[in-house]
């Protein structure tokens, strides 16, 4: 049967070639477009309704709120903007707002009713931290929030604003219909819960995403590295550190959410979700300083970039103690440089790396990760074949089953592709 040449995703198109290798589940990104067109028609269909949302916050006359067509909207990966123009604003900072939705097809709402919701409170506590706590932070200003149930906040003090430990790879996991099991309310105390969740997180991806292996061979790397990240991960984090202090950190922050004037000074950090409270030895410079991917990091070019941005936190943490702005040294005596240099040092950049990255571990771990333990174990037949053992019972049985996974994903992927 005749195929189409490409099918439309978001930002591109894909033949099914392309399609077939990609490590991602191109079946669950191949509903986005009709999804999107779908909830941009339902946000058109109440503009009525958001005008009386925003005037309602900014205490503003109804008549004097404006909305523009959707060509001006602004939309990312998982928000979408919509740029509001009040007229007769007085005593306001200037003309225009932006109210912004998460986007439901984006963040598991379906599978996980409340994620959209629970979303908007994890950004809205980050705003009302920083604002507390880190004022001269530039961020835009938060005038208020609702909710799904019809709750609006325009106090952040009296917002329920408590959520799970979320960071972008829950939600997109639960958008594609794959149990994490962490409650919303749950609270870790020590760094193992958290390590040990994040590490069941993968073992639920490979066993729930149907094209997470690719054949026996892929299946026995990929197995090998969850049990290497499960037997190594207390190498790699200070003991010390390990019941507190944590601190807040933007998991998802890159260079696309850092506005900088002509002189390249900081003037806004916008985009400030799924930003958690981590533990110390977790924080580490922007993997996306040498501008590669997770799995193409070239590690001379990436460590030029970063001690050249460890000489500059250096100096700004030192200026900050020196005004007593800063928190100084931990309970383990070591000032927040010396934290991630030691994490460089030992390897913790890449195993934590290797947490935060579903489709990259397996990669990050066979080039960064074991040879800091062994350099020819990689090499070795038995090295496959024994260790996935001791990470999942009937191993042969559990890659059979994904094997045949892939197959029933490969041909629902290729129907996608007939010509009607």
């Amino acid at each position: 049967m005749a195929k189409l040449a490409s099918l439309p995703l978001l930002r591109r198109d894909i033949t099914y070639s392309e399609a077939k290798e990609e490590d991602v589940n191109i079946l669950q990104q191949l509903t986005y477009v009709e999804a999107q067109e779908n909830f941009f028609g339902y946000l058109s269909e109440r503009k009525q309704q958001i005008q009386n949302v925003v005037a309602r916050h900014l205490s503003v006359g109804i008549d004097s709120v404006s909305i523009p067509c959707r060509n001006e909207w602004l939309h990312g990966s998982f928000n979408v903007g919509l740029p509001v123009v009040i007229d007769r604003w007085r005593g306001g900072p200037g003309r225009r707002v932006l109210i912004r939705f998460p986007l439901p097809y984006k963040t598991g709402e379906s599978f996980r009713p409340g994620n959209a919701d629970e979303k908007l409170r994890c950004e809205a506590a980050t705003y009302a931290c920083i604002d507390q706590h880190c004022p001269d932070v530039p961020i835009p200003h938060l005038w208020g929030f609702s909710l799904s149930n019809g709750r609006i906040f325009t106090a952040l003090e009296h917002a329920p604003l408590f959520t799970r430990c979320l960071h972008l790879e829950l939600q997109q996991m639960e958008n594609e219909s794959i149990p994490v099991d962490i409650p919303r309310e749950l609270t870790y105390s020590t760094t193992e819960q958290y390590v040990m969740d994040l590490l069941y997180c993968h073992r639920t991806r490979l066993t729930y995403q149907p094209n997470a292996i690719h054949g026996q061979i892929d299946g026995l790397r990929q197995t090998s590295a969850m049990a290497l990240m499960n037997l190594v991960f207390p190498h790699f984090f200070d003991r010390a550190l390990r019941r507190g202090p944590f601190a807040l950190t933007l998991t998802d922050l890159h260079h696309s959410n850092i506005f900088v004037d002509a002189d390249w000074h900081v003037t806004a950090l916008v985009d400030l979700e799924w930003a958690c409270a981590r533990p110390l030895d977790m924080q580490h410079p922007p993997s996306w300083l040498s501008n590669q991917s997770v799995d193409t990091i070239d590690i001379g070019d990436y460590d030029h970039m970063r001690q050249e941005f460890m000489e500059l936190f250096e100096e700004e943490e030192s200026r900050l103690r020196v005004q007593g702005n800063c928190n100084g040294a931990d309970i383990s005596g070591s000032t927040r440089t010396e934290i991630m240099r030691k994490g460089w040092e030992k390897g913790n950049f890449w195993y934590c790396l290797a947490l935060n990255s579903p489709t990259g571990l397996d990669h990050i771990l066979y080039n960064h990760i074991q040879p800091i333990f062994s350099k020819s174990h990689v090499e070795e037949v038995w090295f496959y074949r024994t260790l996935p053992q001791y990470w999942v019972p009937e191993l042969w049985t559990f890659i059979a089953a994904k094997v045949v996974d892939e197959q029933e994903y490969n041909k629902r992927l290729e129907k996608m592709f007939e010509v009607p």
